[in-house]
């Protein structure tokens, strides 16, 4: 297992640990320290991959589909792309949706799961980003143009809907 933790921009690794509950005092003496509690993630059944990287120049301004064509995929555009296909669904997404989503908007399921984990971690991830207030821009543009004038907490409650 690993404890992630957040800088400015990116999750970088933190410490390795054996066990959840080794994650869990370590996180707690990082709060203890002053350091907060959303700025650490505990990642389990890791996959390992091989990621291309891609590195730009400061005057460079990538298009999203140059990104994509290079392999490299944002956490937090993956986050969005989650969320949109379930939105759409009125649903989480499941990973069977991805097989048959537009490959031009989503990738495929293993690329999620490659970046971010199991299905469970990232509608974690996208409930903890719901549940911030205000929420960001993103993730309001897509909510409104599915669900006009709800909620993050409305979402998660109607995405979540009908399941345990």
């Amino acid at each position: 297992m690993i404890v992630q933790e957040r800088n400015e921009t990116n999750w970088m690794d933190a410490y390795i640990c054996e066990s959840k509950e080794d994650a869990k005092k370590y996180i707690k003496k990082q709060i203890q320290e002053g350091k907060r509690a959303e700025d650490f993630r505990i990642i389990t059944n890791l996959i390992e991959c091989r990621t291309e990287v891609v590195f730009l120049e400061k005057s460079q301004s990538p298009k999203i589909e140059e990104i994509k064509k290079a392999k490299g995929f944002p956490e937090e555009e993956l986050k969005l792309a989650f969320f949109r296909l379930s939105c759409q669904q009125g649903r989480w997404a499941k990973t069977i949706d991805f097989d048959t989503a537009d490959r031009e908007k989503y990738p495929s399921w293993n690329t999620f799961r490659n970046h971010l984990g199991s299905i469970g971690n990232i509608i974690d991830m996208i409930i903890f980003e719901l549940k911030r207030e205000p929420i960001l821009p993103a993730y309001q543009e897509i909510i409104d143009e599915f669900y006009k004038g709800q909620t993050g907490q409305q979402i998660i409650d109607l995405l979540t809907e009908g399941r345990r």
